[in-house]
């Protein structure tokens, strides 16, 4: 037992360096080596079967999906992209596997998904790549909204709705209306969540630039800069280590659109 404790100790230090790296976003070179810090993390605790480390390893793997997608993501066009997409995949299936009661792997199976999709159809008239994909990421998103709504503040439903809202009715099935909805339903949930002091959490600012961008896209855009100014006013200062860099850089993203409006 003493052995044991001694291992997820070491397991417990090694996630606050894993998260000190994280935490120096956007430097992608500190994010690579938090990427690899976490996907380390995560197998040296395979076969521990002890609640803790069940729980650590999955927050290991998640946090090893989160950087694989933030590198990729602000990689474009990159071998980066296509290394980034292809491990996060990788990962994505152990992580299913071993968390089968879990919404977040089919979050993050669409959420890959979609990026290589959109990498595939790059230059292309007719995105095929993606029209072929469709199907397989509306049935992770729906499974992900049932079994896990909450996860990454609200991230299924945000997701979908951007999706919804951004694909053409035909032939990709889009729905402007239903997209909104779920938009709205993440940024307003995630609000909710804000108010109770039990939670201890703030707003997330991707859900704002995500809901702007909808409404902007379906001609809102009053309502859309009412959005963003609230989310270029929030006082970064209350948020953790953790969470700042995002919200400094969404607060960037927002004062762009704003500019377009």
């Amino acid at each position: 037992m003493a052995a044991t404790t001694g291992k997820l100790a070491k397991a417990d230090a090694r996630l606050d360096i894993c998260k000190h790296s994280w935490a120096q976003r956007p430097d992608l070179q500190k994010v690579e080596a938090a990427t690899l810090c976490f996907a380390e993390l995560a197998e040296g605790l395979i076969g521990d079967s002890q609640p803790d480390a069940v729980e650590l390893r999955k927050r290991a793997l998640n946090a090893t999906l989160e950087g694989h997608f933030y590198i990729l993501h602000r990689s474009p066009r990159t071998e980066a992209e296509r290394t980034h997409i292809a491990h996060g995949l990788e990962v994505v299936e152990q992580f299913i596997l071993d968390y089968p009661q879990e919404g977040a792997g089919s979050y993050w199976r669409a959420s890959f998904l979609t990026k290589e999709a959109q990498m595939k159809d790059r230059g292309r008239v007719i995105p095929t790549n993606m029209m072929s994909a469709l199907k397989k990421i509306r049935a992770d998103l729906a499974l992900a909204m049932d079994k896990s709504p909450t996860f990454h503040r609200y991230g299924p439903f945000r997701i979908y709705g951007k999706m919804q809202i951004m694909a053409p009715a035909f032939p990709a099935g889009g729905n402007a209306r239903e997209g909104e909805l779920y938009l709205r339903r993440a940024y307003d949930l995630d609000w909710v969540d804000a108010g109770n002091p039990s939670l201890n959490v703030f707003p997330a600012s991707i859900n704002a630039i995500f809901l702007a961008e909808g409404l902007i896209k379906v001609g809102k855009n009053d309502e859309a800069k009412v959005i963003l100014n609230r989310l270029i006013q929030n006082d970064v200062s209350i948020y953790g280590e953790e969470k700042r860099p995002d919200t400094l850089e969404d607060q960037a993203q927002a004062k762009v659109l704003v500019e377009t409006l």
